[in-house]
């Protein structure tokens, strides 16, 4: 694990690993493992503090110890706090730590929810977009660590997620999202193209908010859930979820979902953003003569 300051958090007394081991208790590594369904030296790992636990982790470990439904969710809860401790550290780190912190975020969920206002999710965007929405972030945030190209870098490692059949995503993007040119017109003409390129995946479900469409109150911001950890981002930084929140953002998702167009009707929109690129990139090819 490369964060120290995590590793302490996982080793704490009365932590994490503490209560990890407190239920494995006199049961051999190489028997407990088989029944939690991991190879020993990955339960060595996190006996040692040395991997930070997946949500399935943890109730492998518990059904392996044969401990209830409370613990389990006891468990998790303190997993969600550490996650959460992690994250906000992160921001104060540059924004290439902060990165690969939301690439962990992914890794730990068993699936990812986003309600995108106002850029493409990032684990859609092409190198050339992710470059634009960094950069304007720097600015804002007033970055005093330049990492951007180490930021997108890593960034651009998320896609690989989607790839991944374990991992389901649902994803949720306004359409002023694809026809704002936060960058050149070529880019954002590529980005749309990437999408299009996503929609295919099976485990992957876009849906795209009609301009023109129906206006349902519950859509008012961009967050993203990963798991039970929910993030907000703000103009001075990215805020964890409550646990009340997490459930009233997972309650909104399914409202949204109703005025989200899917399918035929959402690629329709998407070529259509591509058509107003398209236009864009011309004129600028009539200006440079």
């Amino acid at each position: 694990m490369e964060d120290p300051k995590l590793k302490r958090w996982l080793l704490e007394p009365g932590g994490l690993v503490e209560r990890l081991r407190q239920m494995q208790g006199t049961t051999k590594g190489v028997v407990f493992a088989e029944r939690a369904g991991m190879m020993p030296s990955k339960l060595s790992k996190l006996r040692l503090g040395q991997q930070m636990p997946t949500d399935e982790d943890i109730r492998s470990w518990v059904r392996a110890a044969g401990a209830d439904s409370e613990i389990e969710q006891e468990l998790l809860a303190m997993l969600a706090e550490g996650h959460a401790t992690n994250f906000a550290r992160s921001l104060h780190q540059g924004q290439e730590a902060h990165q690969h912190t939301y690439n962990e975020l992914v890794e730990q969920s068993d699936v990812v929810r986003m309600i995108e206002r106002s850029f493409v999710p990032s684990l859609m965007q092409t190198r050339d977009y992710a470059t634009a929405v960094l950069t304007a972030s720097a600015k804002l945030h007033k970055t005093s660590v330049d990492d951007i190209e180490a930021a997108v870098s890593a960034r651009m490692q998320r896609k690989k997620f989607l790839y991944d059949s374990k991992y389901r995503f649902e994803l949720v993007v306004d359409e002023t999202v694809l026809t704002r040119r936060i960058a050149p017109p070529e880019v954002m003409y590529a980005q749309c193209d990437r999408i299009l390129d996503f929609m295919d995946l099976p485990n992957l479900r876009i849906g795209i908010l009609p301009v023109y469409g129906n206006y349902h109150d519950v859509v008012r911001n961009s967050f993203e859930l990963y798991g039970r950890i929910g993030v907000i981002e703000n103009y001075y930084d990215d805020d964890v979820m409550g646990d009340d929140e997490w459930v009233a953002h997972v309650d909104a998702m399914t409202e949204i979902w109703q005025d989200a167009v899917e399918g035929d009707e959402a690629r329709k929109i998407i070529r259509s953003a591509m058509s107003h690129h398209a236009q864009g990139m011309k004129a600028r090819k009539g200006k440079d003569r």
